[in-house]
């Protein structure tokens, strides 16, 4: 299998990390802005691998995942 290079021109941005995370896993991408069960709160992200569901949190400065 050869592995393709995703390229992520100028800034990183919530959008092209979105785009560069659904072509890494597009069978386990689960969508952007998942609401938090129970709050008015969204993840900005979350996909999952193998049955794990990791969650993004994207603020320009930070990005943080959560397993």
């Amino acid at each position: 299998m050869r592995l393709m290079p995703i390229r992520i021109d100028g800034y990183l941005t919530e959008s092209k990390l979105s785009a560069a995370l659904q072509r890494i896993v597009p069978n386990g991408w689960l969508g952007d802005q998942v609401p938090v069960e129970g709050s008015r709160y969204r993840w900005d992200m979350s996909y999952q691998i193998d049955g794990i569901v990791t969650v993004v949190e994207y603020d320009s400065t930070n990005i943080a995942a959560i397993l």
